[in-house]
């Protein structure tokens, strides 16, 4: 819009470009509103998790371990070197 203001774009060009940037707005607020629900459904399921956790049969603990981590990497401590824990990296799975 600066550019409108400077009159560097004509009002026939800035007209001809807000359609494809509205119909961008409306796939960004959508993507948005969808990516909002699953974090706020993540966190309710979060908070069952632990609070259930200790009574869960391990076949359940087993299956939402497998649905929430993508991949462990366990780095090197070095020779000799005893566990780490921080050398543990945990990468999640991605909000689909």
């Amino acid at each position: 819009m600066q550019a409108r203001r400077n009159n560097e774009i004509s009002p026939r060009s800035l007209i001809a470009l807000l359609g494809p940037l509205e119909e961008e707005r409306d796939v960004l607020m959508a993507d948005r509103r969808r990516h909002s629900a699953q974090v706020v459904k993540r966190e309710e399921m979060s908070v069952e998790v632990v609070e259930e956790w200790e009574t869960l049969p391990i076949e359940r603990k087993r299956a939402l371990v497998r649905e929430s981590i993508s991949a462990v990497v366990v780095h090197p401590v070095g020779r000799g070197g005893r566990f780490d824990p921080d050398s543990v990296e945990i990468s999640w799975r991605q909000l689909e």
